[in-house]
């Protein structure tokens, strides 16, 4: 219920006079438009909605407006639930309104699970954009001069990559550093897509069920075994040092490409060493450029982005539509669990000692009306999947709710999950 949220918190702002008017003129381009929209929000509704009280979201909404910094952040959770767009724009949309862009230690952050994401972003590995983030039709031309190549019109989501393969569309695929059997909704479904493919390459530090799907296994270093950076979601660089060489026939992930980049190109045509890369790097994306990064002690704060403009493309709560209302029943959710780190930890001897193995959580109250008891080994089932697993009754969980971790390969809770979604409606058995 993020959006209805959002939505009571942004006119709770603006009925109390909390929004900075002189920023909002200067940044948002329909600032009358917005008002307007969130005149109709019933704040009794969104109370009930949420589940949240309605004196609690004004005190929320008072620590919002009266706050020197406002600093906004995402869980993961809430990326990897159905609607994750909306939800994103509409949290996005009230941290412009409570000024978080306008102040000097605030901001948006979305978190995830892993380091580096941001790095990543910044190198463009997301299907809409290419490297510092840029619009991927709007700097598509720049890379193409920069890069000598025709790029395609558009990326792949990793939904667009499964669906491609149950078209037949694509019929070689190469996967580094992330296994869909596990860590994907729908585990199932991407089982079934991989065992079509013609060639399988998987490049990754464990041996896995998707390495035994594979044609090719490019076995990878581990974070200690290789040089690189993390960048923070402040953009603070910190770089990674060697502490081994990789063991046996692994390399290091830019060791890989750098060997098949330059068994398709003309020979010295390009430079692929650490040193290239980094290179092009600084060129090509905004804010990791040596001009204005300050570097000390293995850290740099790289030049920051242009500043924030909203002015190009309105800002609106109208076209955010909140997903359906939940219908009655029990509902599956997966998600972390502090003693693990996606999958990769589920291998250490220390993390299996204090979190061995999957498991469901259930209120008690639940449990009861269920026939369900602490121990009992349980069946949950949905409309794409089953798995099974011990069940544990906590009262940390909210009546409705089972809780499970994704962690864990040999329940592998994700095959009950339908795509882009981490919550589902479930049926409860005793296995």
């Amino acid at each position: 219920t993020e959006i209805a949220l959002a939505e009571a918190l942004a006119k709770l702002l603006l009925e109390n006079g909390w929004v900075d008017e002189a920023y909002l003129q200067q940044y948002v381009s329909n600032a009358a438009d917005i008002k307007k929209q969130l005149e109709t929000v019933n704040l009794e509704k969104a109370a009930e909605t949420t589940g949240l009280s309605l004196e609690l979201l004004k005190k929320a909404a008072r620590y919002l407006g009266q706050a020197k910094n406002v600093a906004v952040l995402l869980g993961a959770d809430l990326a990897r639930s159905e609607g994750a767009e909306e939800k994103a724009l509409a949290v996005a949309n009230l941290a412009i309104l409570c000024g978080a862009l306008g102040s000097a230690s605030g901001g948006v952050f979305p978190l995830d699970e892993k380091g580096n994401i941001q790095g990543l972003l910044d190198m463009g590995m997301a299907s809409d954009l290419l490297p510092g983030g840029s619009d991927y039709a709007a700097a598509k031309a720049g890379f193409e001069q920069a890069w000598g190549k025709t790029l395609p019109d558009q990326g792949r989501t990793a939904q667009g990559i499964l669906e491609g393969i149950e078209q037949g569309q694509i019929k070689i695929l190469y996967l580094a550093g992330t296994n869909p059997l596990v860590s994907y909704p729908d585990s199932g479904r991407w089982l079934k897509a991989l065992e079509k493919v013609e060639t399988l390459i998987v490049q990754d530090i464990l041996a896995t069920e998707l390495t035994e799907l594979a044609t090719v296994v490019l076995p990878g270093a581990a974070d200690g075994e290789k040089l690189g950076s993390l960048t923070s979601l402040d953009h603070q660089l910190s770089k990674l040092g060697k502490v081994r060489e990789p063991l046996g026939e692994a390399k290091d992930d830019l060791s890989i490409f750098a060997a098949l980049y330059q068994r398709l190109v003309p020979a010295g045509s390009a430079d692929c060493s650490l040193a290239g890369v980094i290179a092009e790097i600084k060129e090509l994306v905004p804010g990791y450029a040596p001009q204005g990064a300050c570097c000390s002690g293995g850290r740099c704060r790289p030049t920051l982005r242009e500043p924030f403009r909203p002015k190009e493309q309105s800002l609106t709560f109208s076209k955010v539509k909140a997903p359906p209302a939940p219908k009655p029943g029990l509902k599956l959710l997966s998600g972390k669990i502090l003693f693990h780190f996606g999958t990769t930890s589920t291998f250490a001897e220390a993390n299996r000692t204090v979190a061995p193995s999957g498991y469901l959580e259930m209120n008690p109250e639940d449990a009861q009306s269920n026939g369900l008891k602490e121990g009992d080994t349980v069946k949950v089932s949905s409309a794409v999947g089953s798995a099974k697993g011990l069940l544990r009754l906590s009262d940390q969980v909210p009546a409705g709710l089972i809780f499970a971790p994704y962690h864990f390969a040999e329940m592998n809770i994700q095959q009950v999950l339908p795509s882009a979604s981490n919550l589902t409606p479930v049926q409860v058995s005793k296995a």
